[in-house]
């Protein structure tokens, strides 16, 4: 079982050039291991494209704020915490891209039926 959560969004400066973005921290539980990875929107977004032809998924969180006030930022944090939790629990076998994503390296992709 694959546990997700998105328990933090907050801004990250980016390199040299100090720009700095959003970043979404997503805990993620396998195995009885925890690690923590920080993902960009448009990472979600790009995994969403990966795979919403091949696998069942949940509608996607428009990227679109007015303002990326705390208010609008905690509800991108829930939208996209859903939302991967959705694919999870919407797929018996979890997509090869989703455990890429989630940087899952060791985790069963098909169950095998009990004899």
């Amino acid at each position: 079982m694959i546990a997700v959560c998105i328990p933090f969004v907050g801004q990250q400066v980016h390199g040299e050039s100090q720009k700095k973005h959003t970043v979404f921290k997503v805990e993620v539980l396998t195995n009885g291991r925890k690690h923590v990875l920080n993902k960009r929107f448009k990472e979600f977004r790009a995994l969403h494209r990966k795979i919403k032809k091949t696998c069942q998924v949940p509608e996607f969180p428009p990227k679109r704020l007015s303002n990326w006030g705390s208010k609008e930022m905690e509800h991108k944090r829930h939208s996209l915490e859903v939302y991967i939790q959705g694919v999870l629990a919407e797929n018996q076998n979890v997509p090869a891209e989703v455990l890429e994503f989630l940087s899952i390296r060791h985790y069963p992709t098909e169950r095998k039926a009990s004899t």
